[in-house]
C-alpha cells in the first residue's frame, strides 16, 4: 500500500512512499500499512524492507503473505520472532534467510524495530536522531551475542567494498560468521536459516512532538553501501528524498564512474564502473511526518 496524499496521525500528517530496484539478486522487498498494536489496541502505520539472501525460499515466502496477515503478525509484541516462526513453518532450509527492518508509527512515537543489516534513518526537523546499528560481524556485541549461542562459531576474513568519497571506493576486510558446517553468513541476525542466528532485534522508541517534522528512511543495505560513512552531509540527502528520488540518487551512485583500490593496494586507484546486474538491490520506504 502506497500513502501518496497524506493521513492524520495524531499531530501529524503522514505521507509514505516506497521504490524498488531489484538488480543483482532480485531479493529486495518494501512494505507498508497500517495494524493494531495487540497489546494495548493502538493503531499505527509500518514501514518495512526485507532483503533476502542465499536461496530464495524465504523472500518468496515474506512475498506471499497477505496484508492482513502481515499486519497482524506486525501487531504483536514481537515482530521479528513472530515473523521468523510464521515461516519457519514453511521453510526449514538453513540455506535461505532474510533480514528485517521495520519502523511502526504511533500517534505519540515512532519504534524502530531491527534484525539483520538494513537499516532505518530517522530525522527530525532534518537533524539525524536515530541511525539503526547493523547485526554484522563488524557489531562486536553481535559477536559475542553468537558465541555465546555457540562456541564453535568462527568468523572468516572476507573482502567487500567501501564507499570512503563521492569518487572513491576502496577494497575493505570484514568477517562472515561461520558455522561448523560450513555456512557462511554475512548478517549476523537474519530470518530463516532453520533459527541458526537466533534474534536479538533491537527496539528503540522515539517520542513525536507536536509541531516537528519527522522523516524515516528505511533501506536495504544497497541503499546504505552508497553512503560514505560517517559524513552527516551525504546520510542528510534521506531528510528530504522520497523513496524515488533517494533510489534515483542510490543507482546513479552505484552506477558512476568509480576510482576504486583493493583491500591489498589501498593506495592503487584505477576508474572502474559496475553494470546495473553488478549491483546490489535496492529498496527503500520513506515516510514524513509533517505538523497538522
Amino acid at each position: 500500500m502506497d500513502i501518496t496524499e497524506g493521513v492524520t496521525l495524531g499531530q501529524h500528517f503522514l505521507t509514505i512512499s516506497q521504490e524498488l530496484q531489484q538488480n543483482y539478486k532480485g531479493q529486495d522487498q518494501t512494505y507498508s500499512g497500517e495494524g493494531v498494536d495487540q497489546a494495548t489496541g493502538q493503531k499505527f502505520f509500518y514501514i518495512m524492507v526485507t532483503d533476502g539472501h542465499g536461496k530464495n525460499d524465504v523472500i518468496e515466502i515474506l512475498r506471499s503473505i497477505s496484508t492482513k496477515t502481515l499486519s497482524v503478525i506486525l501487531g504483536n509484541e514481537k515482530p521479528v520472532e513472530t515473523l521468523a516462526n510464521y515461516i519457519n513453518m514453511f521453510s526449514r532450509s538453513v540455506g535461505t534467510g532474510a533480514t528485517m527492518c521495520l519502523v511502526k508509527m504511533y500517534d505519540d512515537r515512532i519504534e524502530c524495530i531491527n534484525s539483520g543489516d538494513s537499516r532505518a534513518a530517522v530525522f527530525k526537523n532534518g537533524e539525524l536522531v536515530h541511525f539503526t546499528t547493523p547485526h554484522t560481524c563488524e557489531n562486536e556485541a553481535e559477536k559475542i551475542r553468537l558465541k555465546t549461542m555457540n562456541p564453535y562459531i568462527v568468523f572468516t576474513d572476507v573482502t567487500t567494498i567501501a564507499v570512503i568519497n563521492e569518487k572513491q571506493i576502496v577494497g575493505k576486510h570484514i568477517n562472515y560468521a561461520t558455522w561448523p558446517d560450513g555456512q557462511l553468513l554475512a548478517c549476523t541476525q537474519a530470518l530463516g536459516h532453520g533459527k541458526r542466528t537466533g534474534y536479538a532485534p533491537d527496539r528503540v522508541i522515539i517520542p513525536l512532538e507536536k509541531g516537528c517534522t519527522y522523516q524515516v528512511s528505511v533501506g536495504s543495505d544497497g541503499v546504505w553501501d552508497m553512503v560514505i560513512p560517517d559524513d552527516p552531509t551525504d546520510i542528510a540527502r534521506f531528510a528530504t528524498m522520497t523513496a524515488k528520488e533517494a533510489v534515483d540518487f542510490v543507482m546513479g551512485r552505484w552506477l558512476q564512474s568509480w576510482e576504486m583500490a583493493p583491500a591489498n593496494d589501498p593506495l592503487n586507484f584505477r576508474e572502474a564502473t559496475y553494470k546495473r546486474e553488478d549491483c546490489d538491490d535496492v529498496g527503500i520506504v520513506v515516510a514524513r511526518l509533517t505538523p497538522m
